[in-house]
């Protein structure tokens, strides 16, 4: 059971600590990660389960990327969202799966992904923990593997302190 409590937090040190999270298995593939400059915001949220949700995305990105390639890491502040982008160059997600990677326990069928690690909760794990927040998530084809779109709001719009 996850216990969400928001609290007005660096978003940037949120991010950072997620990157250190993952950082020895993208040195280890020789994957860079890049953290595209921008201003810190203090927004509610988790820092905590925030950062776990990020971990997740990350690690699936170091997982199913080719040795030698990057990550980019994007923070867009809009009105009243702000958008975190994750890119990779990896093995992309095929558009049929595109809702399906977000449910309980799916896997995808692709052999790299089955070869791998992993029970298929981390994806549905990040969806909930970013729309218990009043965020959400959903992944797009990037220029050469996915991209990771996640929101979360300037102001926090869930409950107050919510389970998962």
């Amino acid at each position: 059971m996850i216990h969400l409590e928001p609290v007005a937090a660096s978003l940037k040190n949120t991010i950072i600590n997620a990157v250190n999270s993952i950082y020895m298995k993208a040195y280890q593939k020789n994957i860079s990660i890049e953290l595209n400059e921008f201003t810190d915001l203090e927004i509610p949220h988790d820092p905590h389960w925030t950062q776990e949700a990020l971990v997740n995305v990350l690690d699936n990105a170091v997982k199913y990327s080719l040795p030698g390639s990057r990550i980019e890491i994007r923070v867009n502040p809009a009105v009243s969202y702000l958008f975190i982008e994750v890119e990779d160059e990896g093995i992309g997600i095929p558009s049929k799966e595109y809702t399906r990677i977000f449910q309980r326990f799916y896997r995808g069928d692709i052999p790299m992904v089955r070869k791998e690690e992993g029970t298929g909760v981390g994806l549905y794990l990040t969806r909930k923990i970013l729309e218990e927040q009043g965020g959400s998530i959903r992944v797009k084809k990037g220029k050469r593997g996915s991209i990771f779109q996640m929101t979360l709001p300037m102001g926090y719009v869930g409950r107050p302190s919510g389970n998962v």
